[in-house]
């Protein structure tokens, strides 16, 4: 191949000056001519750092090149203390330590290969920014970057760049225990071949998950390692209700479980719980109680009564269950009292005025249970229309009235004794 040296046009430039620590940049080197007003940036060269000062150069009116000064440095590492004090000592002023100095960051001798040589095997000492060439044996490809440069990534120790091998570059069988690989599989792993692992239940990964064949044989990052997991015991299961993740097998530390209780049922605990580093749920699992108190009998204790109560009249009762919960039931007065076993139900929607009510016909009226209401013609359904029974044994809504009948009512007050604790409840 002939070489043609570079011949400037007239206006042009000479080709931009070379540096010992930099070079130009890849976009500026195939470049054929540099007219008046050029600008080249210039880089680092390999085993070089930056420093302050002007990257660039610029063609000037005269045809010549503006001064661009060295930039790049060496990276030396400081050897001895980086601080001195001045102390008093037997009446005289004298530093601490002794005065620290700057060497060059050195790198051991760039590594032998089979079937193949560099161009420093005859230096006896290799320093940042050094660079070494590596050729193969005939016969023998060359696997990686020929070429490699001390460098140093804490600015201590020195180490190369890189690593190169002659010949086809083959790595053992990954082997993960208790674990598999996922991408990747082969019979023959060779040089830059990425595989990629997973653990298996009730493990989890310490390491990369993926690893790749490097020119000496060996697999960078480490195969990582699936260690047993911390998991707790399944969570249990509690009556009258039910948690999420009823299907999974295995509940490593972190994992989160959450309890949720039947219709009619309150739920008395922690409604979420997780399984903590040690193996041990978070708190203790919750309950779910009806919501009216267990065994509860009520004893109604009436005074202040201005007018009797008939058999089959309607009051209001105010239950205060505890401190945060306070329910009201609607209830028929009747001589007996019976007692029989918590269904959330509520009594018969009331009839109203010049209007009607679906499910006529129904006795019993659960929780869910929709009541839709209708007025007759010419009048106007002031409330709500449609009321469900919830889960506290009331209605929604009170009953609506059709406008046009007005009647007052009188408020009778209750006050009641609790002793606690029921699935049972007055009834006729």
């Amino acid at each position: 191949m002939i070489i043609f040296p570079y011949i400037p046009r007239y206006g042009d430039c000479d080709y931009p000056p070379r540096l010992v620590s930099a070079e130009l940049m890849d976009e500026y080197k195939e470049k054929d001519f540099f007219p008046v007003g050029s600008t080249v940036k210039y880089k680092c060269r390999p085993g070089y750092t930056k420093k302050p000062g002007t990257y660039s150069s610029t063609c000037n009116r005269n045809q010549q090149w503006s001064k661009v000064q060295e930039f790049c440095k060496r990276k030396y590492r400081l050897i001895g203390k980086s601080t001195r004090k001045c102390k008093v000592l037997n009446n005289k002023m004298i530093w601490t330590d002794e005065v620290p100095y700057c060497e060059i960051i050195p790198c051991s001798p760039p590594p032998k290969i089979p079937h193949g040589k560099h161009t420093g095997e005859y230096l006896d000492s290799f320093y940042y920014g050094t660079i070494v060439k590596y050729t193969c044996n005939k016969g023998y490809p060359l696997i990686g970057n020929a070429s490699i440069y001390c460098t140093s990534k804490d600015g201590i120790n020195g180490e190369w760049s890189g690593h190169v091998y002659c010949g086809e570059t083959q790595c053992p069988s990954p082997q993960i225990k208790n674990g598999r690989i996922v991408a990747g599989v082969s019979s023959i792993y060779k040089y830059n071949q990425k595989v990629s692992f997973e653990c298996i239940g009730g493990h989890e990964m310490v390491g990369s998950r993926e690893s790749h064949c490097q020119v000496d044989g060996t697999w960078d990052p480490h195969i990582p390692v699936c260690e047993q997991m911390v998991q707790c015991l399944p969570p249990p299961d509690i009556q009258n209700g039910t948690h999420n993740n009823q299907k999974t097998g295995v509940f490593p530390s972190g994992i989160f479980v959450k309890y949720t209780c039947d219709p009619g049922y309150a739920l008395i605990g922690e409604t979420t719980l997780h399984c903590t580093n040690a193996g041990r749920w978070s708190s203790p699992a919750p309950n779910c109680k009806g919501i009216f108190c267990d065994h509860n009998i009520f004893f109604l204790m009436l005074w202040n009564i201005s007018q009797s109560l008939f058999e089959g009249e309607l009051f209001i009762l105010e239950i205060n269950v505890s401190a945060q919960s306070t329910f009201f039931l609607n209830l028929f007065f009747f001589p007996i009292f019976s007692l029989f076993p918590l269904v959330v139900q509520c009594q018969p929607p009331p009839n109203i005025q010049n209007g009607t009510r679906s499910n006529q016909e129904t006795a019993v009226f659960p929780s869910g249970m929709l009541v839709k209401y209708t007025c007759n013609p010419g009048y106007a359904l002031i409330g709500e229309a449609t009321i469900q029974c919830i889960d506290n044994g009331m209605w929604s809504s009170p009953a609506p009235t059709c406008e046009g009948t007005f009647h007052n009512h009188s408020i009778l007050y209750i006050e009641v004794q609790e002793f606690c604790k029921s699935e049972w409840l007055f009834s006729s």
